[in-house]
């Protein structure tokens, strides 16, 4: 049987053992400064990869800025599909059908430009404003372009069509649902601000249309029709469309208030009253791939010191403190809201919900599958087949709404909601306890690590408190993200979103620093960066070819053990 294996497959082997320069070897090492120029390559490989990728964030706001997408069939089609009511399972896979034609006709837009191609040709690199450390960082990888080979793959994928992370997937399976379903409430919410003060809210549409530099000729509820999406593709489109969302502030530090704001004044005068007659916050989209905006200003690309990983953790935790309260409030809440607009993403987190709140995994799959049967009744005896039939039923559902699950389990008590109360405060007061301890190292502010030179990977204690106060954060994520659903259902409770949106953004925002601490802290103490070697040729070690010997620098010989020999 394994013979049948044997020359069919790619295998990577890690060469457990070091490769010593000895005698004329290692003489002829240090004349030529083998090792100093590599390691000097590899320090301007970062420099590069910046420069490159100031490329790419220019071909890609040039490609987005000029793509009508609005204009194509596929899109007004998808726009006639997500706001039709009682959605069928054919209507759920034609939008999934359209979604993948528009991130296809995004791809192609992008992959298609004549500037495409030479955005991965390093030949055509150029220094920005004639940068002399850009300028020789480049000019150290002349003959060695092969150097940027993975990264160029990195790269391409971002203009794929179907991975996500791609820049046609940031756009149209996560802000388009976003951007519609702002389309959707801003007609009720300029209605109510017109009513209760006119004067006051067109004085504030024309403020914040000056400061966010809207063309003239666009009125700000021309932000909110679905023909406006196409200029909300690049990343100079969404920065315009949040910053009337959120506001922002001037130069001079005024303080601009956008539509939110607005919102936010508005709810607090109305809510004593009725609070069903409070008005959802618009959600704003997410930052374009490779946007500066995308990038959290205090969580580098990689950690080089103790006291960037502290300053990096506080600045995250002091800013991330603050949600916790609306995090608990909205919760305790939770009864006042349309729960039948609220959604869970079905599979493990209803599972998990399941088993929390009524003690067993599978009663919330148990109960659907027993209406399911009532409804649909096997007319003989049950079979596989019919068994097998209620399942596929069951995993075709992406979401339940909280009010579907009460139903199902016959919750009388409302322990649902109950549980989603006790577990924000729980994550509450978990969070705080860990912060408080962890100030200790946090420094009060500070942010300067000093433990009489003990280093933060060595120190036990201190790691600990770092990774339980991140963990303390996670374990919220995980509660509440769920909840989000897939963020495409209909008649959703747009009030409760608005709110819970504006939270999850900034908890969802952990993963990246708690990967990149994670990253720091488990280094082995004694290791150091590696770099490649390459020894003067760009194609050392580039496989066992004997006709490619003298290309590639080395031979492969074979005798009870490997040897490897560079020529």
């Amino acid at each position: 049987m394994k013979e049948n294996f044997i020359g069919k497959y790619n295998l990577q082997k890690t060469l457990c053992f070091s490769l010593i320069p000895e005698e004329k070897t290692e003489e002829f090492f240090k004349q030529r400064k083998l090792l100093e120029q590599d390691t000097e390559r590899a320090n301007a490989y970062e420099i590069v990869k910046k420069c490159i990728d100031r490329y790419h964030k220019s071909f890609i706001e040039e490609t987005l800025s000029g793509f009508k997408i609005a204009d194509l069939k596929d899109y007004k089609d998808y726009i006639e599909l997500y706001s039709k009511t009682g959605k069928n399972t054919a209507d759920l896979k034609k939008i999934r059908d359209l979604e993948e034609n528009m991130r296809k006709a995004i791809s192609k837009r992008m992959t298609g430009d004549e500037k495409y191609k030479s955005i991965f040709d390093l030949k055509k690199l150029q220094p920005n404003n004639e940068d002399e450390k850009e300028k020789n960082a480049i000019d150290s990888f002349k003959k060695f372009y092969t150097y940027f080979t993975g990264f160029n793959t990195n790269r391409k994928n971002i203009y794929k069509d179907s991975i996500k992370n791609s820049i046609a997937w940031r756009c149209i399976n996560e802000n388009l649902p976003r951007f519609l379903d702002n389309a959707s409430i801003f007609p009720k919410i300029q209605e109510a601000l017109i009513d209760e003060n006119p004067d006051s809210f067109e004085n504030s549409m024309l403020l914040i249309k000056e400061k966010a530099q809207i063309p003239s000729d666009t009125k700000i509820e021309d932000m909110f029709c679905p023909e406006y999406f196409s200029s909300v593709l690049s990343q100079s489109g969404i920065d315009k469309y949040n910053d009337v969302l959120g506001g922002y502030s001037c130069q001079d530090g005024a303080e601009v208030h956008g539509i939110n704001q607005l919102i936010n004044l508005y709810n607090q005068k109305i809510e004593k009253k009725d609070k069903d007659l409070r008005l959802p916050l618009l959600k704003p989209l997410y930052n374009q791939i490779l946007s500066d905006s995308e990038k959290i200003s205090f969580i580098p690309e990689k950690f080089n010191s103790d006291n960037e990983v502290i300053s990096a953790v506080g600045e995250y935790c002091k800013k991330i403190s603050k949600y916790f309260d609306p995090l608990t409030e909205l919760f305790s809440e939770l009864p006042s809201f349309d729960r039948s607009g609220i959604y869970i993403s079905s599979g493990k987190a209803v599972d998990d919900l399941s088993n929390k709140v009524f003690g067993n995994w599978s009663t919330v799959a148990d109960k659907w599958q027993e209406e399911y049967m009532q409804q649909h009744p096997q007319k003989k005896k049950q079979t596989d087949k019919y068994l097998e039939e209620i399942n596929r039923e069951y995993r075709k559902i992406k979401s339940f709404s909280l009010a579907e699950i009460e139903q199902l389990t016959d919750d009388k008590e409302d322990r649902v909601s109950a549980y989603y109360k006790k577990a924000a405060e729980e994550a509450k007061e978990k969070f705080y306890c860990c912060y408080d301890k962890a100030k200790v190292i946090l420094n009060g502010g500070k942010y300067s690590y000093d433990k009489n030179g003990k280093r933060l990977c060595k120190n036990i204690e201190d790691k600990t408190l770092l990774k339980d106060l991140l963990d303390s954060v996670k374990d919220a994520e995980r509660t509440f993200k769920p909840l989000l659903g897939t963020g495409k259902e209909e008649a959703k409770d747009q009030v409760f979103y608005g709110r819970f949106c504006e939270i999850m953004d900034e908890l969802c925002r952990v993963d990246k620093l708690y990967d990149r601490v994670r990253n720091y802290v488990t280094q082995k103490p004694y290791s150091k960066d590696k770099i490649k070697l390459n020894f003067e040729n760009p194609q050392l070690l580039g496989g066992w070819d004997m006709n490619k010997e003298n290309d590639y620098r080395t031979i492969l010989l074979e005798k009870k053990a490997i040897t490897i020999w560079l020529l």
